[in-house]
């Protein structure tokens, strides 16, 4: 399931898939395919895919699209997401975490999802290729889904789509879950992040017994909320990053246990008084100390995302002087734009970020083969670090 997450500073998306008739959710939309081959369809101006399932009832989803859809008619029409997502779902099934996470990510704070259902985890690819016409995707999540197979080939896609991936603990065994974060460090990628434990929740369809469900989509909502109110810079943790719909915690963590799964690269989810039931960390599991923090790194990915979308007006023009002064223009306007917003660290703006671009940063290769090339310096706010991200825009003219 893929579900997306409107936000003040940015577009989130965010996606689900799970093998086995398990589905997939991403941030901003909803789709689902089960038992056939992938397809596309549509759901709140979103993309969802046909679903298999059977559409049913089901009070639950009566609360589920309670902020509103962007692409709606109307723009804040819980009841209209709603409805699209019963008929095109069906109701909560109790051997499927679907329904729960979509939910929860709702409940939380999220608005739109796009949706994939896959058969079995073979599909999982092709699954996750529907979802390149979700243009601003930024989010992605599996619920349930631990087979390390399956993950390399999200964290794969995310690498690719420049999109963070949050992931389910495989049980409530603190040594498998840092097994599982290891083996996703081992991959080389930045691009993710592991929650633990898992959660207990109220179920609809069965009353008197809470149901032990994965964290994903409460987290995804919790991010979708962060970047709203405070930017996507910020880390979804902490006092704010409450869990809504939570009802307890399968079993305590304590400061040092939350600092021992932290420094394996794995987020703890704590009761904490005053609080309630919060995140408590926001690492990734990346090797690299630059990409430790998830704010640093999706920061990282949405400024790379948003420039390479809005610099493809230059494919057009010649590779030559004028050019590359637009392109520092455009990117430096960007830039200038999210340190107001307190998207970094520096006073004023010439020690919060730099802007390179022409002959400095290119060789006259690049130049001949087209490569118009922008070098962008930034110190993200709270940390020490400064990132350089480095656009290369293709233009079809030369100089």
């Amino acid at each position: 399931m893929a579900a997306r997450a409107s936000s003040v500073y940015v577009h989130q998306d965010l996606l689900v898939t799970r093998p086995s008739d398990r589905p997939a959710i991403t941030s901003h939309g909803v789709s689902c395919c089960r038992g056939q081959p992938p397809s596309t369809g549509r759901v709140s101006r979103g993309v969802c895919l046909h679903c298999a399932h059977d559409s049913g009832s089901c009070n639950v989803h009566q609360r589920l699209h309670r902020r509103g859809c962007p692409g709606a008619d109307a723009p804040d029409r819980p009841d209209h997401q709603l409805a699209e997502f019963q008929h095109v779902f069906g109701g909560l099934h109790t051997n499927l975490e679907l329904g729960y996470a979509v939910r929860l990510f709702f409940d939380n704070g999220g608005t739109n999802s796009y949706v994939v259902r896959v058969h079995d985890q073979t599909e999982v690819p092709k699954g996750l290729s529907l979802l390149d016409v979700a243009a601003s995707t930024a989010v992605l999540c599996l619920p349930g889904c631990f087979d390390v197979a399956t993950l390399e080939a999200a964290t794969a896609y995310c690498d690719q789509r420049r999109i963070f991936l949050l992931v389910d603990p495989p049980s409530s065994d603190v040594a498998a879950t840092k097994g599982l974060a290891a083996a996703l460090q081992a991959t080389g990628t930045s691009n993710a992040a592991v929650y633990f434990p898992q959660i207990s929740i109220a179920d609809p369809t069965s009353p008197h017994a809470p149901r032990l469900s994965s964290p994903s989509g409460a987290v995804a909502g919790m991010v979708a909320r962060t970047d709203t109110n405070r930017g996507v810079w910020t880390a979804p943790a902490g006092m704010d990053a409450q869990l809504m719909g939570v009802l307890s915690l399968p079993f305590a963590i304590d400061q040092t246990a939350a600092a021992s799964l932290a420094a394996a690269g794995v987020n703890s989810i704590r009761s904490v008084p005053q609080s309630g039931i919060v995140v408590w960390a926001a690492q990734t599991v990346s090797s690299q100390d630059q990409w430790k923090y998830v704010p640093v790194r999706r920061l990282t990915l949405f400024i790379e995302r948003s420039l390479v979308s809005g610099l493809q007006w230059a494919i057009f023009e010649p590779n030559n002087d004028p050019l590359w002064a637009q392109l520092a223009i455009h990117v430096s306007s960007f830039l200038s734009t999210l340190w107001h917003q307190g998207a970094f660290s520096g006073k004023t703006q010439q020690e919060a970020y730099l802007v390179k671009s022409g002959r400095e940063v290119m060789t006259q290769n690049d130049i001949d083969q087209g490569a118009a090339i922008v070098v962008a310096d930034f110190a993200p706010v709270n940390t020490t670090e400064t990132v350089a991200l480095k656009i290369t825009v293709q233009t079809s003219l030369q100089c």
